[in-house]
């Protein structure tokens, strides 16, 4: 006589990147965001999907240092074939790639502590919101020939955003440089109208506003 039996029903836990699965230590980190150096990125998130055949009950997920992480939604257990999700969010302390890990405890057998490794990128210090001495930054000629203008930048400044707007605050145009070291950018203003206009320039070291009439 033969007697054929049936297994017990187990839980499995696996972690998904978007759709792609992601392995317990998995080599290279995934990068969940960048951001300025000491500013939160914003959270990125990671999905779990119990492909087993048991309730699979989420015990703990922790962060290391600098990684921050939500609630598990919809909370634990998670049935069988169903998901839930949760979110880190980094906060990078130097400029460049910080590391960490992300830890699920649960009560899969086979893999009750499963590790993800992360990344979040520091880009650099963040601006002041200080206001930039005149003579830091100067636009020539003002008034304007008609046609382009040139920004001179006294000094090293990295995070560069220029911004020219209408008296009324309207949007006219935008653009970004990665750094400038007493060197000049120009601005172009053959596509604008005759007027007045309001150029706000925000660097790593904090911001000026100018007024720039265009002949």
């Amino acid at each position: 006589m033969s007697v054929t039996g049936t297994a017990a029903p187990t839980p499995s836990l696996q972690v998904l990147n978007g759709a792609t699965a992601v392995t317990t230590n998995n080599s290279p980190a995934i990068t969940v965001g960048s951001s300025a150096n000491g500013v939160a990125a914003s959270a990125y998130s990671f999905t779990i999907k119990n492909t087993g055949t048991a309730a699979l009950t989420i015990t703990s997920i922790t962060g290391s240092t600098d990684f921050a992480v939500g609630t598990l939604s919809p909370t634990s257990p998670i049935a069988a074939g169903a998901t839930a999700t949760f979110t880190v969010t980094g906060t990078p302390v130097a400029t460049g790639a910080n590391t960490g890990t992300v830890t699920i405890g649960s009560n899969d057998p086979t893999t009750p502590s499963f590790v993800i490794n992360v990344s979040v990128t520091g880009t650099g210090t963040a601006g002041t919101v200080g206001m930039l001495p005149d003579n830091a930054i100067q636009i020539s000629p003002n008034p304007s020939n008609g046609y382009d203008a040139s920004i001179k930048f006294n000094g090293t400044y990295s995070t560069i955003a220029i911004t020219v707007y209408s008296t009324i605050g309207e949007k006219i145009l935008s653009t970004e440089i990665p750094s400038m070291s007493d060197s000049s950018q120009p601005l172009t203003l053959s596509n604008l109208a005759a007027g007045v206009y309001m150029v706000e320039i925000t660097t790593d070291q904090g911001k000026m506003i100018q007024r720039l009439i265009k002949q």
